[in-house]
């Protein structure tokens, strides 16, 4: 009898131990952990920092003072030639874009452009999650804000120097100019494709008409082809120009900027 009391003893003694041992284990392994992310992130910030102290400063005429093209009238003023450099660009006020124009945009590439300060945290993890699931840097999380950064200071390669200077430059822009003025900038600087860039030329380009006489399908259209010119321009893509379309228009329905009717 005592012969099976002290061999359970024994037993629950090298369960304990075991039990120790794998607690002290694990404690072990995550405060190796924890040092391993705190160092990482000290590193992180500490070369984001060093990234964003060599930035040059943001020159704004760059950004709302663009060159455009020069229309070359006849004396009843008709418009007989047309002079630009790379960029075939018109700049127009926000006033003289179509409101389904603008939303059109918004709805596509940052629907919640008029909630954050330049970045936006959800969209960035997101498409974190899914450059790791993937094994790189494919998926864009960029805002309207970043993107007008993009456009005019910065090259498109996808590097992480480049990522952490445009957020900077972002911030930075919100803290000077309002959600109207960064828009109107977008939409002025925008490729869309042919060497065509900003709305007004993109709605002569592609419709033959002024922004004011564009349809819902024609801004949706616009807008889309902002993603990949070359994927999604009407004259060298038509079905996809109509499915990205029609994917607009129904992020436009979902959002509450357009009515079933409309859609």
């Amino acid at each position: 009898m005592n012969s099976k009391k002290d061999t359970k003893k024994s037993d629950n003694k090298k369960k304990n131990k075991k039990s120790y041992s794998f607690t002290k284990f694990l404690k072990v392994t995550i405060v190796i952990l924890l040092l391993i992310i705190f160092i990482a992130s000290s590193l992180a910030l500490g070369t984001a920092y060093a990234w964003i102290k060599s930035a040059e400063p943001l020159d704004y005429d760059e950004i709302f003072n663009l060159n455009q093209t020069t229309y070359i009238v006849d004396k009843n003023d008709r418009v007989i030639d047309k002079l630009h450099a790379n960029e075939n660009r018109t700049t127009v006020t926000l006033d003289q874009i179509p409101k389904g124009l603008q939303d059109a945009f918004i709805a596509i590439e940052d629907k919640r452009f008029y909630d954050h300060n330049g970045i936006d945290p959800k969209r960035m993890v997101g498409s974190l999650i899914e450059d790791i699931r993937q094994k790189k840097l494919a998926h864009g999380a960029s805002t309207i804000t970043q993107q007008l950064i993009k456009n005019v200071f910065l090259t498109r390669d996808k590097i992480w120097k480049r990522k952490v200077i445009e957020i900077y430059y972002a911030m930075q822009l919100e803290r000077q100019f309002t959600k109207e003025q960064i828009l109107e900038a977008y939409l002025n600087t925008i490729a869309l494709g042919h060497n065509v860039a900003g709305v007004k030329e993109a709605s002569l380009y592609y419709f033959g008409k002024e922004l004011k006489d564009l349809t819902l399908a024609e801004s949706a259209i616009i807008a889309g082809i902002t993603r990949y010119p070359s994927a999604y321009s009407p004259y060298l893509n038509y079905d996809n120009a109509m499915k990205r379309k029609d994917l607009i228009l129904s992020e436009m329905l979902e959002q509450n900027m357009i009515l079933k009717s409309e859609y």
